[in-house]
């Protein structure tokens, strides 16, 4: 049982301290063993970059040079790391509209004329859930599409669309101490001006990669997690926008924790599936709407979540789920907040408005974890505060 001294939290996934020394004593010989390594795993050529952040600022800056274009199709609601990394680059962002049963853009609704100005579009992939692309290539064939992997990257480690972009952040589906690449087939990219893309061999970074490493570990644990949970500089569990990112290069030991992280998390894939589809059957009689459901998800692990997400009656639901202090120890957490235009630092490079649809799902939003720390008595607990609420 959950204790008032315990803490989920909604996402967890630091590799272990072994598999971190495993990997470091393997690869740093050398930084090209690290970048070939994580080529392999991958499948596909990489550029890497500072965060996936920085990696999607590289690739508009690029798709705007190679097609003259100056705007980048979004979902209206979604992470808003992609919108400003779109603005760094001078691009102008084209908000799509969002279907909220399925949380991916409502393509019936998207127009031609949208498009036409895009350079790109950007499927979000929220929470793991692959968005359909093979509908986007038939109805758009000459349209560049980029697979935001971030969160996907257990359901697809090989992005299939023209190009994909990954993220080694703290939160992210491969947890570790930052760094991103775009990716793609060495085709794609070698038609793309883009700066020197090498893993950069900052040996005085080591201990400080592997220190924050070692700790995110220790400290992701319930028992502790409320101790980084409560220092308010760490912006836990809060959605920022910054604009002057970082763009630094990616070293190559956060590549080695990038590594252990993988196949870690690679051999808990069918725990998180397994935990998800507990959910499920944990909801049923509640009435809560479940994106992957609405997606057609069949728990037959081509599909990974990284969290859960449901849907709420109502915003007032969703609030005082929220305020209740056991839901934050379950690891119940809210999504982003808003669609994008209500970012303020946003809305100047904004192209349209958000829907009312997307407005009232971003209220209704929560995610249930699906990590490691996630028990029979956890998902008991919740299910009994969710069943409090809602009567």
């Amino acid at each position: 049982m959950i204790s008032c001294l315990q803490k989920l939290p909604p996402v967890a996934g630091f590799p272990s301290v072994k598999s971190i020394w495993r990997a470091w004593h393997k690869l740093t010989q050398s930084q090209h063993l690290v970048e070939d390594a994580l080529k392999a795993e991958f499948g596909r050529e990489l550029f890497f970059a500072a965060s996936g952040k920085a990696a999607l600022y590289h690739l508009f800056r690029a798709l705007r040079v190679e097609t003259g274009k100056d705007a980048v199709g979004v979902a209206e609601y979604t992470c808003p790391d992609i919108a400003a990394a779109a603005i760094r680059a001078g691009m102008k962002v084209i908000l799509l509209p969002l279907e909220p049963k399925t949380l991916e853009i409502d393509l019936q609704n998207v127009t031609e004329e949208q498009i036409q100005k895009c350079a790109a579009v950007v499927l979000s992939n929220l929470y793991g859930l692959l968005d359909s692309r093979e509908l986007w290539s038939s109805r758009y064939p000459g349209l560049h599409l980029i697979d935001d992997a971030s969160q996907a990257l257990l359901s697809s480690q090989k992005a299939e669309s023209e190009y994909g972009i990954v993220s080694f952040g703290r939160g992210k589906a491969i947890c570790a101490v930052g760094g991103g690449a775009i990716t793609g087939t060495r085709e794609a990219l070698s038609r793309l001006q883009l700066p020197h893309a090498a893993l950069e061999d900052r040996r005085a970074l080591v201990v400080r990669h592997y220190l924050t490493a070692t700790s995110g570990r220790i400290f992701e644990r319930p028992a502790l997690f409320s101790i980084p949970a409560s220092i308010p500089a760490l912006h836990l569990g809060e959605t920022q926008v910054q604009l002057d990112f970082s763009l630094e290069q990616m070293s190559t030991a956060q590549g080695v924790c990038a590594l252990a992280s993988l196949h870690e998390r690679i051999s808990e894939r069918e725990q998180m599936v397994k935990k998800a589809q507990q959910w499920h059957e944990r909801l049923a009689g509640l009435k809560i709407g479940e994106p992957f459901i609405a997606r057609g998800f069949r728990f037959d692990h081509s599909i990974v979540p990284l969290r859960y997400p449901i849907i709420l009656p109502t915003e007032r639901h969703r609030d005082a789920l929220l305020a209740h202090p056991r839901s934050a120890r379950l690891g119940v957490s809210r999504s982003y907040p808003t669609p994008l235009d209500e970012f303020p630092s946003l809305r100047p490079m904004l192209s349209g408005r958000s829907t009312n649809a997307a407005r009232d799902v971003s209220g209704r939003l929560l995610t249930l974890p699906v990590h490691r720390f996630v028990t029979e008595d956890t998902m008991e607990q919740t299910i009994r505060l969710f069943q409090t609420a809602l009567t």
